[in-house]
């Protein structure tokens, strides 16, 4: 305690000779005091261009440059700091500009807009991958239903029964390839197609047999329910009676009726195999009847064609027994496939059909429209059973005589 008292004394003592001493020099105190307030004058003054050189050091950043001009929500601190927030998005992070170097502020500015750039690379990658994923979903769920909808093959599809077979089809959702010679000039198989996109056009000439077996090859892939054989050549029919055969165009009947659809039949015959409904349809005649031919005789070819084209179908419906397939040998009947009932009486008649046209005028004969016979064939077809495959059948479903 005594120590203590002692110390206490002797700093009194020391502070009052400094009090002494001070008031001894007046002018030389006063000096001093001038001099620390213009030391301090200077010093304020270097930090203002300090903060000054900080704020010019903002406009590498737009916004940031903007802000104190344009934002209300710029503060300054009491501490002195200064805090700019970047507005591009209201995501930018808060920078807080203090004593720090321009270099170091102009760094950091650079960093939270490389940061801020990096978020925005990232969610637009994210939405594009959610886009591709719903894209690619998209993609499978068409695929499955594509593979689950049945696929029928039409030969002959440009006009009469096989453009009436695609367009029934079609229109019952079954993935159509709908073949012909010269698609270009199919107009109304081209008005079918672009009113269902389930129909597919293909140029065919069954009497090619590369061309067939390049087809069959790119549908490879493919399961084809339903193989049907529609494409026929009828002829001229005066060149067709004995006295006037014409042997070219009986050569090229047989070739495009019994030897182009047997070549066909043979080519997609293992597409059919690996189908669910495993159906192999030929339209026939009852002009290749032997029983049911009538004087007096004509379409020598057309007939000779239909009567071996019955055959092989025969052989083939053997043939294939055993793996499932069921073939169907079809008679549509009289169908009137180039429009010979709409002809008025002073319109021209083509000479091969003058005969025809009498009789249909007459009441003598009547024939069948397109969409009436293919609606027929078309039940028949989906009905068909074990029992009927590889007979000859008329378009209602009864037996006919070979």
């Amino acid at each position: 305690m005594d120590l203590l008292r002692q110390t206490v004394k002797q700093a009194l003592q020391s502070d009052g000779k400094n009090e002494a001493k001070r008031g001894e020099h007046p002018r030389e105190e006063a000096a001093d005091a001038d001099r620390l307030r213009h030391d301090a004058k200077t010093q304020q003054s270097r930090n203002g261009d300090k903060r000054e050189s900080l704020e010019n050091l903002e406009s590498p950043c737009t916004e940031m440059g903007k802000l104190k001009k344009h934002r209300p929500d710029y503060q300054r601190r009491d501490t002195g700091h200064e805090q700019h927030v970047c507005d591009a998005t209201r995501s930018w992070p808060t920078t807080v500009i203090g004593d720090a170097s321009g270099f170091d502020i102009l760094d950091r500015v650079m960093q939270q807009r490389f940061e801020f750039m990096k978020t925005r690379m990232v969610r637009v990658l994210n939405t594009l991958l959610l886009c591709s994923l719903a894209v690619a979903q998209g993609l499978a769920q068409e695929h499955r239903e594509q593979a689950m909808m049945p696929t029928v093959l039409i030969t002959g599809s440009n006009r009469g029964i096989g453009l009436e077979f695609a367009r029934q089809y079609a229109a019952l959702g079954w993935h159509v390839i709908a073949t012909c010679r010269t698609p270009d000039r199919a107009d109304d198989l081209q008005q079918i197609a672009a009113k269902y996109p389930n129909l597919t056009i293909e140029k065919l000439d069954i009497t090619d047999h590369a061309a067939i077996d390049t087809m069959a090859k790119s549908y490879s892939h493919l399961a084809i329910d339903i193989l049907l054989n529609n494409a026929a050549l009828l002829g001229a029919r005066n060149k067709q009676a004995l006295g006037n055969l014409d042997y070219e165009l009986f050569r090229r009947i047989l070739d495009v009726n019994t030897v182009g659809t047997i070549k066909v039949t043979e080519a997609f015959t293992p597409h059919v195999i690996a189908s669910r409904q495993k159906k192999i349809i030929t339209l026939g005649s009852a002009a290749g009847s032997i029983q049911m031919i009538h004087p007096p005789p004509d379409f020598y070819a057309y007939r000779a064609s239909k009567a071996a084209l019955h055959l092989l179908m025969k052989n083939v419906s053997l043939a294939l027994a055993e793996q499932g397939v069921l073939v169907g040998l079809i008679n549509p009947g009289l169908v009137d496939t180039r429009g010979l009932s709409a002809i008025g009486p002073d319109d021209p008649v083509p000479e091969d059909f003058k005969q025809i046209v009498r009789l249909i005028r007459s009441g003598a004969l009547e024939l069948t429209s397109p969409e009436e016979a293919v609606g027929r064939m078309i039940d028949l077809i989906q009905n068909l059973s074990a029992e009927q495959s590889g007979t000859f059948l008329n378009a209602d479903g009864e037996p006919l005589p070979w």
